[in-house]
């Protein structure tokens, strides 16, 4: 993820660039890191620390932090959550496709995809 903070040269310039920019947020920030909103970030640790997979509620819990969003809830967007059974603790693979139907039809930004290694 870049720090736009630090390096001004990039520009987001679309809604997909801002979306996915979201996501990398969201899947890299724990709750409590964030001054002024504790409950921002993702909570990885009731999925990872349990015997059982839990694909069908983490991919629920992932479709309740984007509706709290503003760029990925204006798009369409897929999940899916692959399990991956480790010796101590469990992994997951999740895979984000986001479609934003407002953009050319031939666009780059039309359609992306984000893999995420939850470990």
């Amino acid at each position: 993820m870049i720090d736009l903070a630090i390096d001004n040269r990039v520009f987001i310039n679309n809604k997909m660039q801002e979306a996915i920019q979201e996501l990398d947020m969201i899947f890299s920030t724990n709750p409590g890191e964030m001054i002024g909103n504790v409950y921002f970030g993702a909570d990885w640790y009731p999925f990872l620390n349990t015997l059982t997979p839990m694909e069908t509620s983490l991919k629920q819990y992932i479709k309740g932090l984007l509706a709290d969003t503003y760029y990925c809830k204006m798009m369409d967007y897929d999940i899916e959550v692959a399990y991956i059974p480790g010796e101590v603790t469990c992994q997951y693979l999740v895979s984000i496709t986001l479609t934003d139907y407002s953009a050319p039809e031939n666009s780059q930004y039309r359609q992306q995809n984000k893999i995420y290694q939850i470990k």
